[in-house]
């Protein structure tokens, strides 16, 4: 899915690598970042009927510039969709008006994926994206599902933060910060 100031799918399912390999380099830089409306999109229209380990790759530099979903919107999407969120940061930094530095909205990356499960990566010159996709591809291999019943049995849509704690503490556990209840009002 391309993004600037439309969201526009380039390729859709496929198992062909050279069909994304065509996809990938037919993508232009365009005059805006609608990161919020792709995730948005490409977890409530794409990945939220499909079944078994959902994951979007996010390349960007995270700064959204055009979007008309909010970022709350669009996580909501995503954690609906059960989607993890992978970002891959590909901000240059550069100087901006007096001299500061601008490398995009690394915050907007974080929080997407850390929300999500997912985690960030930043493009630099000891890593490049084969290196990033084998790591994303290794951790996807490598997950577990854990699962529980809350006690709370509200059906009121909210928001419920979870925290996973290892007894072993050397282990690191990387998950989703919460979920979305159901909602007995929703269709």
């Amino acid at each position: 899915i391309g993004f600037d100031r439309s969201v526009t799918l380039i390729q859709d399912f496929t198992e062909s690598t050279r069909l994304l390999g065509d996809a990938v380099y037919s993508l232009d830089i365009g005059s805006g970042t609608s990161i919020y409306d792709a995730v948005y999109l490409a977890s409530r229209e794409k990945l939220r009927h499909e079944t078994g380990r959902k994951a979007i790759i996010l390349i960007s530099d995270g700064e959204d510039t055009t979007s008309r979903v909010k970022r709350d919107k669009s996580l909501i999407s995503a954690h609906q969709g059960d989607t993890v969120i992978y970002s891959i940061s590909n901000a240059l930094p550069t100087r901006g008006f007096f001299g500061r530095r601008r490398s995009g909205d690394m915050g907007t990356l974080k929080t997407l994926s850390e929300e999500t499960g997912g985690a960030v990566f930043v493009l630099d010159n000891r890593s490049n994206f084969e290196d990033i996709f084998a790591q994303i591809a290794e951790e996807l291999r490598t997950q577990y599902s854990l699962g529980y019943v809350s006690t709370n049995l509200k059906k009121d849509g909210k928001y419920r933060r979870i925290k996973i704690i290892p007894r072993d503490k050397r282990l690191k556990v990387r998950a989703r910060k919460g979920y979305y209840a159901a909602d007995e009002n929703s269709n």
